[in-house]
């Protein structure tokens, strides 16, 4: 199902950034949507560490190294929501041919790509290390690396669907990591010597 059309507006392919016109209609939401999506990746850098502490007692190495990779590209990917903020103001300032030229020529910046928006992805890898780990060493259920990937997937598969088509990726990753949260809080702390 496509998204509905708004007058004057073109359709977007898969992979395109919205129109000047859907932020302009929008901007109580661009803003908030970019807010929350900022703190909930920030999430994902302790997140990452509680993760790799469910795991340092089977697998130290890829403990270390799925929290390392993880947290990467969390930190990258931490930025990719500031772009929203300056989609908005480009919409609010210059006529819409020129807003979409300008975030265009950003989106092409090999410094943005390969500094910023690649390495983000790695926060993906890193996720999917440790609950990988997790579940084959046996500390967390099967179905923890199945939610966090289909999580992962959704919002890619699902990029010209309605937003809660999209969010049902979220909600994925929120059941798994909020396993993996109670898992953590419930976890002892280690004796002091």
């Amino acid at each position: 199902m496509a998204r509905p059309a708004l007058p004057g507006v073109p359709h977007l392919a898969a992979g395109d950034r919205p129109h000047p016109a859907l932020y302009l209609a929008n901007q109580t939401k661009v803003q908030v949507s970019a807010v929350l999506f900022h703190w909930a990746t920030i999430a994902m850098i302790p997140g990452m560490l509680a993760l790799a502490g469910l795991l340092r007692e089977r697998a130290p190495r890829t403990a270390n190294l799925g929290a390392a990779v993880g947290m990467v590209g969390s930190a990258s990917a931490v930025s990719l929501f500031m772009t929203d903020f300056y989609d908005l103001a480009l919409a609010r300032n210059l006529p819409a041919d020129q807003a979409v030229a300008a975030t265009a020529a950003a989106s092409d910046l090999p410094g943005f790509v390969y500094g910023i928006l690649l390495p983000a992805f790695l926060s993906h890898a890193g996720a999917l290390i440790l609950t990988v780990s997790l579940a084959a060493t046996r500390v967390a259920p099967w179905w923890l690396p199945v939610l966090v990937t289909v999580g992962i997937a959704i919002p890619f598969l699902t990029a010209e669907q309605p937003p809660a088509a999209q969010s049902t990726g979220a909600l994925c990753q929120l059941v798994a990591y909020g396993w993996a949260a109670l898992r953590t809080l419930r976890t002892p702390l280690p004796a002091r010597g």
